[in-house]
């Protein structure tokens, strides 16, 4: 019992040193960021959640797999992927199916769906890229004409 509570104690600090290393405070933010995340406050969270994601994009693909029916144990008893694995039997190795089943008990398939995730986010960070510059280039035509 006591080598836990070392453990835990050792575990508890290293979280408290995690949260001051990641937490910030806006107060001590620089004036522009400031400015931008005041100015921009959609952009802001979609940047962060980008960040989240980046780092964690089972937080987006294991809700999905649950949702569709895919458990740590196989596929759920009346749920989509039950009806999937009936209607595609046999099952294919390093398919779909297969891939977001491993993926759902920690297998292959993770690394695989991580990385998919990570590609649509960044995808989805072009594309808002790509519409800003549109949209600048409308404001500027706009101006233009109202002179």
């Amino acid at each position: 019992m006591r080598r836990n509570k070392y453990i835990h104690h050792e575990q508890k600090e290293a979280i408290e040193d995690m949260e001051e290393w990641i937490t910030m405070k806006f107060k001590d933010l620089p004036e522009q960021v400031k400015d931008y995340i005041k100015e921009h406050p959609y952009q802001t969270a979609f940047h962060v959640i980008n960040g989240v994601v980046f780092f964690a994009p089972s937080l987006v693909w294991g809700p999905v797999l649950g949702m569709l029916g895919f458990t740590p144990i196989g596929p759920a008893a009346s749920t989509l992927a039950s009806a999937a694995q009936s209607f595609i039997h046999p099952v294919v190795a390093k398919g779909v199916f297969a891939t977001c089943q491993s993926a759902k008990m920690g297998g292959y398939g993770a690394g695989i769906l991580d990385t998919a995730v990570r590609f649509g986010m960044k995808l989805s960070t072009v594309g808002s890229r790509v519409k800003e510059c549109f949209d600048d280039k409308r404001k500027e035509d706009q101006e233009d004409e109202g002179k």
